[in-house]
């Protein structure tokens, strides 16, 4: 069955939105990031406007104590612009919002680099304790595995032995008989010969 391009479309859609979903967290921190060091060049630059109005506020010449004679001449300073109150005081108060923002995210990146450190110590110390583990038991199944076929070639020892042990006593019962008079060589009763 073959699926159109609108069904693959949406179904792309559907893998793309499920995977920012899960990144969310990740997409939030980047925002607010940009978000911090966005405030932070604004305050920046009206700080940067605030001191070159400053010093051009400054450098300008302070007029004659006395006055002009040419009434026709007039005068070259100008009033200084408004500063805007409301809007550095915003920015102050977003730089401040920034500001404890950063210093919560870092005290939370420092607890969570204490964490992974500890994570890997332990993961350091599990896997050295597996790897003794692996060892020791590696070692524990070559000594059993050397012990049953001890046990065995033992086991075929005892065969052996018994084996040689049942022929000994046949032979020992065949010369008892033949000593006793019952048998003689070959195999033949004495005295059933000459019968």
């Amino acid at each position: 069955m073959t699926t159109s391009w609108q069904d693959q479309y949406l179904a792309a859609l559907q893998i793309r939105d499920r995977r920012e979903q899960a990144n969310k967290s990740i997409y939030d921190a980047c925002t607010s990031s940009f978000h911090l060091l966005s405030s932070d060049l604004l305050i920046s630059l009206a700080d940067t406007k605030l001191a070159d109005h400053t010093s051009t506020l400054t450098s300008q010449a302070v007029p004659s104590v006395l006055p002009n004679t040419n009434p026709n001449a007039t005068t070259s300073a100008q009033p200084p612009p408004e500063i805007d109150i409301t809007a550095l005081t915003a920015l102050r108060t977003d730089l401040a919002t920034a500001q404890s923002t950063r210093s919560t995210l870092t005290s939370e990146l420092a607890d969570l680099t204490t964490t992974l450190a500890s994570l890997q110590s332990t993961l350091t110390s599990t896997s050295t304790t597996a790897n003794s583990l692996a060892r020791e038991k590696a070692i524990l199944e070559r000594k059993l595995r050397d012990r049953d076929e001890e046990l065995k070639e033992k086991g075929r020892m005892l065969e052996r032995v018994q084996d040689e042990v049942a022929a000994l006593e046949m032979q020992l019962n065949l010369l008892e008989e033949e000593k006793e008079g019952g048998w003689g060589k070959g195999g033949v009763r004495r005295g059933s010969a000459g019968r």
